[in-house]
């Protein structure tokens, strides 16, 4: 299934190279810095690593290479999730490691909300402009269809102040976080709506940061017990 617009995704990112000044990217910096910061964490020498720093779907990558693999802010504008772990876990080398993060489609639920309510209140009905809701349960579903192991997700909430709902679109402009959908509506929507979307705007916006951790399966790695195998009664322990 064909969620997301590709030229447009290539379109807005070219876009965002050319707006993005350093008081724009706070978000990128924020999730690149996160990122380094949990491999601090982990007490490993990663000695053949890559960087996803694009959004196509296929990696084409080498099997069995490479030691860890990172990926920032890049995976929400992804079509076929699965499909991109899955050549991102056979990519990686036993016991490798995937450490990415991404805006959930959780972010920015109050605008979702003014939006919807203007639409219906101006036009009677709603038309596609936020990205399907890719949560931290989801993810963690997916990382498990895809095969890896140990799987770790969470998320972060950061909250931004803007001056005005014309402010927060522009910032998502120069970040490159607007509207891809395919089933978009291309029309402009016009000032008139804009103005009550502005007037109904707090000035708050938040957005979550999901982060995921997951490595691919090794005989070394450590394994939950089977079911059953347990000799303490967990009742008498209570």
């Amino acid at each position: 299934m064909q969620i997301y617009d590709k030229n447009l995704i290539k379109l807005h990112e070219q876009r965002a190279k050319k707006l993005c000044g350093s008081n724009d990217d706070f978000l990128i910096a924020h999730a690149n810095d996160d990122l380094n910061e949990r491999l601090l964490d982990i007490k490993r020498e990663f000695k053949n690593s890559i960087d996803i720093d694009h959004y196509n779907e296929l990696l084409n990558l080498q099997n069995d290479k490479y030691d860890l693999i990172k990926s920032i802010l890049k995976l929400h504008w992804v079509n076929d999730i699965v499909g991109w772990l899955i050549q991102a876990k056979n990519a990686l080398k036993p016991d490798g490691l995937l450490l990415a993060n991404f805006i959930s489609g959780n972010s920015l639920n109050g605008l979702k909300q003014i939006f919807t309510d203007t639409e219906q209140q101006l036009h009677g009905g709603i038309s596609p402009r936020f990205s399907p809701v890719l949560d931290v349960k989801t993810m963690g579903i997916l990382l498990q269809r895809a095969g890896f192991a140990l799987p770790v997700v969470d998320s972060d909430i950061i909250e931004v102040e803007y001056k005005n709902i014309y402010h927060l679109i522009t910032h998502l402009r120069k970040t490159g976080l607007t509207n891809k959908l395919l089933e978009r509506n291309k029309s402009y929507a016009g000032k008139g709506f804009f103005k009550v979307i502005d007037s109904k705007f707090t000035g708050i916006a938040t957005y979550e940061l999901i982060t995921i951790t997951a490595w691919k399966p090794d005989d070394s790695q450590q394994k939950p017990l089977p079911r059953g195998s347990g000799k303490t009664d967990l009742g008498n322990i209570l």
